[in-house]
């Protein structure tokens, strides 16, 4: 856990430093990307109440929840699972299948989101 934590610090001291790239608002939510290499994207993301993101693997991502929230997972496959998250943690994603998320509480959900390629 403690590697996890200093590897998502480092992470998050590259973004502080490189401008922003991009911004998009959709009715899936608002994606700014924040840094991206070759090898990492960095991206900040708001999903308000009934709003949802893409179906996408996030295996190997790193979250750090500004403002946590509940989630209803979407999996590839047809299942569904309900999540909460707390706002100031930070998680490795370990599942492999694909999902959507959507948020099903009543505030925006604010994450960080460092994605490796």
């Amino acid at each position: 856990m403690k590697a996890n934590t200093i590897a998502l610090a480092l992470c998050a001291s590259a973004f502080l430093a490189a401008p922003a790239l991009a911004q998009m608002t959709t009715d899936m939510g608002t994606v700014k990307t924040l840094s991206q290499t070759d090898k990492l994207t960095i991206t900040e993301n708001w999903l308000k109440p009934g709003q949802s993101a893409e179906m996408a693997s996030r295996l190997g991502a790193g979250v750090y929840y500004i403002q946590g929230g509940t989630f209803e997972l979407d999996y590839k496959d047809g299942t569904k699972k309900t999540v909460t998250r707390a706002t100031g943690t930070a998680r490795i994603a370990t599942d492999a299948q694909p999902y959507a998320p959507k948020n099903v509480g009543k505030t925006t959900i604010h994450v960080i989101v460092f994605q490796p390629k």
